[in-house]
């Protein structure tokens, strides 16, 4: 069997979405739905791994572009959520 890997990284802040593996992290990106694919994410990166320390550096890298601040309570707090997603095809 032969597999295809891949992932994306995403964050949700106040009902939008964020690319956080894209060049461009500031442009809100479109939830879509298509018959045969689904509920999916407009235009959001994916990348395709071949291993885990690359997929460890799509989440770095993802992280690193995530939004945080500090409040009282926590020194790199967040008001958003972020989703890595990693997808898994077989043939």
């Amino acid at each position: 069997k032969k597999f295809l890997i891949w992932c994306s990284y995403l964050e949700i802040y106040n009902e939008m979405i964020l690319d956080l593996l894209g060049d461009i992290n500031d442009k809100w990106l479109d939830v879509k739905e298509d018959s045969k694919k689904g509920i999916y994410v407009k235009d959001l990166t994916n990348v395709i791994v071949k291993n885990i320390k690359e997929i460890q550096k799509c989440m770095e890298a993802g992280t690193s572009n995530w939004k945080t601040g500090e409040t009282a309570m926590n020194k790199h707090s967040s008001w958003s959520h972020s989703i890595f997603t990693i997808y898994i095809e077989c043939a």
